[in-house]
């Protein structure tokens, strides 16, 4: 096997707690995956001219980042510190709605208690005159709710009338949260990198495994949702020093990172 390798592909990337080594997540459908150091250098000046002496470097840091175009809920929890919850939760909801020849308009799911309003649509899109809890049957403007079937009054919201409503609906026990909250960071992980290699002499495709013992993600991100692009979701790790005999020589070294060639 050659010195030389050709790498191509994202890595498919394995993160787990850094603390315990609880598993946290799996991505293999990554778009990018870089690793990038930095340092600065101190130039050594002097004599007739002020030429260069020497250097000294320093301050070097290295970080690992991911671009997906997947949104996982799992990444977005170690970004903001916080782990996904799965349980009940009561989500907000709205809807336009059109009055049937009786009057009627049936929501999508079962209002929390409390949390319903009722508007008659104001053009395409805005909230009209307000329909509060009453008689429809005699009094304008008023709505009662059976279950999720609201029933308007005949003159103010006639068959075909728009109406649009917001409300709170109670989730199911499956439902995913993610928390951004304002205490909560992100935690210290281990992360396994998978990738295609192949041998630039035989042409033999290996598997190439970069081991980063010791990364934390940036708290700095941003979601952005366009028109003409789906939403990626890229993550920057910073990664630090670990104490390890790494070629078992009985020398302590402390690394960043190591990558391995498959044999």
């Amino acid at each position: 096997m050659s010195k030389q390798i050709m790498i191509k592909e994202p890595l498919n990337v394995s993160i787990a707690r850094f603390d315990n080594g609880d598993p946290l997540c799996y991505v293999d459908y990554a778009s990018d995956a870089s690793i990038a150091t930095t340092s600065e250098r101190l130039d050594l000046r002097g004599g007739q001219g002020n030429y260069k002496l020497g250097s000294f470097d320093h301050t070097k840091d290295c970080t690992f980042t991911l671009e997906m175009p997947l949104v996982d809920m799992s990444f977005l929890a170690m970004l903001t510190g916080k782990p996904v919850d799965i349980g009940a939760i009561d989500l907000p909801k709205r809807q336009i709605l059109t009055a049937s020849a009786s009057n009627t308009v049936t929501l999508a799911s079962t209002p929390v208690s409390g949390t319903l309003e009722v508007y008659l649509l104001d053009g395409d899109r805005d909230y009209g005159t307000e329909q509060v809890a009453g008689t429809p049957a005699s009094v304008e403007n008023t709505y009662s709710i059976t279950g999720t079937v609201i029933t308007l009054n005949a003159t103010t919201a006639p068959s075909g009338t728009k109406i649009v409503v917001k409300y709170k609906y109670a989730a199911p026990a499956t439902t995913r949260t993610t928390y951004f909250t304002a205490d909560k960071f992100p935690i210290y992980v281990t992360i396994d990198g998978f990738g295609k290699a192949t041998d630039q002499v035989t042409g033999v495709e290996e598997e190439t495994v970069f081991v980063i013992k010791k990364g934390k993600p940036k708290p700095n991100f941003t979601i952005t949702q366009k028109a003409t692009e789906a939403t990626m979701l890229t993550m920057e790790f910073d990664l630090f020093t670990v104490d390890e005999d790494v070629d078992g020589d009985g020398e302590i070294d402390k690394i960043y990172l190591s990558m391995s060639e498959l044999v």
